[in-house]
């Protein structure tokens, strides 16, 4: 009976284990997002080490340009993570956020969401807001 138990407490760690090692979110993941309902599409890349993300677009010059947000959070839970940031300048105020599932261990699913306000002191507001789907890729 005791070897039963051990052999069943070993099986489920290895579970455990390649669960963990499955959805491994680390690295430098790179992609497009095609925006719903418009022609177009979003190039990123996001860097997700330590704990933290940090997003670029594509420079002007070729390479990556740092997005660097007021605020930004990232957080994950076995297969899913989410990562957002916020942003402000002049009247408008921008809110991205990706919601990321992991299909393999080099490919995400990623589904965007940015919505920016332009609102003066003391007028009502102006939102608008996209929306879009795609892969990232593991580049590391």
């Amino acid at each position: 009976m005791p070897t039963k138990r051990i052999a069943f407490a070993i099986g489920m760690l290895l579970m455990v284990s390649n669960a963990a090692s499955a959805t491994d979110f680390v690295g430098d993941w790179s992609g497009t997002i095609d925006i719903l309902g418009r022609d177009g599409s979003l190039t990123i890349r996001l860097l997700i080490e330590g704990g933290t993300a940090v997003q670029y677009f594509p420079s002007d010059g070729g390479g990556w340009r740092l997005v660097e947000p007021v605020s930004a959070q990232y957080t994950s839970h076995r297969n899913n993570a989410v990562f957002h940031w916020l942003n402000s300048g002049g009247i408008w105020t921008e809110t991205q956020s990706f919601h990321l599932s992991q299909i393999d261990r080099d490919t995400l699913e990623v589904v965007w969401v940015r919505m920016v306000n332009n609102r003066a002191a003391g007028e009502d507001g102006d939102p608008w807001f996209l929306t879009g789907r795609g892969f990232l890729f593991r580049d590391s």
